[in-house]
């Protein structure tokens, strides 16, 4: 009753600056909302720009458009609202809390395509990211831009992400507040976007130093699950379609494989630190500590021998550092390695990818004599082979005949 007084009230005296704020705070607890009442709203903000005005309406609209989807659409219904918000924060810029509840009613009503494409049409982008550079010193206003920047990236244009500098703002918000958790891992979340989303900022993200940032967020919160699953997954889909340089390649390994260590029983951890170990190891001159990476891998393996993905990324990754392409010096296993590999090939009989990667690295190791009377002890190598050619034949057909051809005679 008291909210539908204050708005018809509103209504009456437009121009009622008084009228105006009590309304609005006597709105603030109604539990229905009309199409009269966000006009009413809409109203009070067109007509007094002032900042405690400003402050109020802008606070009411995020909170109503946090209660649900009626009180959403019935802003929405009115239209205007987008350019009315972002015509708010752009003549209140110092205001922390004005800029904060215009994220979070940005954040609120971006629901569906046709809304995000007009908060990104407006200008509503290109405010979200000044908020994350201007007031980065504010945690709480970053947090809020991060969040609001996440919901609308997949339908904004490179354009307006790379004029209103993006990436940079993101990775100096990420910088200032290197201390906080959930900033960076909001951060980190952001960039992995920016770069999925649009392709052509993933350079400009590794350029502007944002795998560097992602390192020291991992390194700074080790013991934080999500801080290493989500910073292998940013780094991993950036550094595929943008190779790093040799020197932060090399850092990232030990990045990930810090990781790993410190999850070791992680499945997702182990599955995507795994995967991105066999994007970014081209050669074993890029790694720093190599029998220490392959005892993890190996470690990983062991942990996780049910899992398919695990055993497959462990393959692959193993592969990459089988051979020094330099000195053509090769990797040489023990009977317990060995036996990890056999294991996986065991438990995965029908699993492609699997065998595929286990007959690539048999077959890389192969060229080692050591290796090659290793294999011949093991009593199951050779049924496994034929097993998998058997499963296989198109795809494992050249690996596995040379491979076979390897091994002694009186073991097949």
């Amino acid at each position: 009753l008291f909210s539908r007084i204050a708005v018809s009230s509103i209504l009456a005296h437009p121009k009622s600056r008084i009228v105006a704020i009590h309304g609005c705070n006597c709105i603030k607890n109604t539990s229905y909302v009309q199409d009269d009442t966000s006009i009413a709203i809409q109203g009070v903000m067109k007509a007094f720009d002032d900042e405690e005005v400003a402050d109020i309406t802008m606070s009411l609209i995020a909170e109503l458009t946090k209660k649900g989807f009626k009180f959403i659409l019935a802003f929405l219904r009115n239209g205007g609202l987008v350019e009315s918000i972002v015509t708010c924060m752009d003549h209140h810029p110092n205001s922390s809390s004005i800029q904060i509840a215009g994220c979070d009613i940005l954040s609120n009503i971006a629901l569906d395509r046709h809304v995000m494409h007009e908060i990104c049409s407006c200008g509503g982008a290109s405010k979200i990211i000044s908020i994350i550079y201007n007031l980065r010193q504010d945690k709480f206003a970053v947090s809020k831009a991060f969040w609001a920047l996440a919901n609308i990236i997949g339908t904004c244009d490179a354009v307006i992400l790379r004029e209103s500098e993006a990436p940079k703002s993101v990775i100096c918000a990420m910088e200032v507040n290197s201390t906080d958790l959930c900033i960076q891992l909001r951060g980190i979340t952001t960039l992995w976007n920016l770069g999925s989303c649009h392709s052509t900022l993933q350079t400009e993200i590794i350029r502007l130093g944002g795998i560097q940032t992602i390192l020291k967020a991992m390194g700074d919160f080790l013991a934080s699950e999500k801080m290493q699953e989500k910073g292998i997954v940013a780094i991993w889909s950036m550094s595929a379609s943008a190779p790093l340089n040799q020197a932060t390649a090399g850092r990232t390994i030990d990045a990930i494989a810090d990781a790993i260590a410190a999850h070791l029983s992680a499945a997702t951890i182990c599955e995507h630190g795994l995967g991105a170990l066999s994007t970014l190891t081209s050669s074993r001159a890029m790694v720093n500590d190599v029998d220490t990476l392959i005892n993890l891998i190996f470690s990983c393996m062991w942990m996780h021998s049910n899992n398919a993905t695990v055993q497959q990324g462990a393959l692959a990754a193993l592969s990459k550092i089988a051979i020094d392409q330099p000195s053509n010096q090769v990797l040489q296993i023990t009977s317990n390695d060995l036996d990890a590999i056999v294991n996986a090939m065991r438990t995965h009989l029908l699993v492609r990818g699997v065998q595929e990667n286990a007959f690539i690295l048999l077959r890389s190791m192969s060229f080692c004599a050591t290796n090659v009377n290793v294999m011949g002890q093991n009593p199951y190598l050779v049924g496994l082979t034929k097993t998998a050619l058997s499963n296989f034949q198109h795809s494992l057909r050249v690996n596995v005949e040379d491979l076979l051809r390897f091994l002694p005679s009186d073991n097949q």
